[in-house]
Parts: C-alpha cells; structure tokens; sequence
C-alpha cells in the first residue's frame, strides 16, 4: 500500500508532467501559426479575431477534403 507522501509526490510529478505537456502544446501552436503566417505572407496588421478564425475554419475544411479546392 501507498503511502500519503508517495502518493503525494506522484501527484505532484504528474501535475508536472501535465504542465510540461501544456506547455510544448502551447509552444507547437505558436509555431505552427508562425510558420503559416510566414509561408503566406500574412500582413500582422491586417490580421483580427473574425480573420483568424475564418482561416483557421478554411484550412481545417481543405485539410478534411482538399477536393473542394481543386480548380475546375
């Protein structure tokens, strides 16, 4: 059987571990919208919430089913 102190210091570790998890989350997102906006050529300044979300919404379709984008 644990002890409460093991079983707190595995608490602790895995709070740990759920931060460090967060965190590279946190950083792939940042550079995966860096290296979009890069790739693009996306002006910063002309960038909003409403113009984010709708290309974040056109990619997500293309990357579902890039057939739609295929020119006639």
């Amino acid at each position: 059987m644990m002890t409460k102190s093991t079983l707190e210091k595995q608490e602790t570790k895995l709070a740990q571990l759920n931060e460090q998890i967060k965190l590279q989350k946190a950083k792939i997102d940042q550079a995966l919208g860096h290296a979009i906006i890069k790739e693009v050529g996306l002006n910063y300044a002309n960038l909003n919430q409403a113009k984010i979300k709708d290309f974040a919404k056109t990619i997500s379709t293309y990357l579902e089913d890039p057939s739609q984008f295929k020119k006639q």
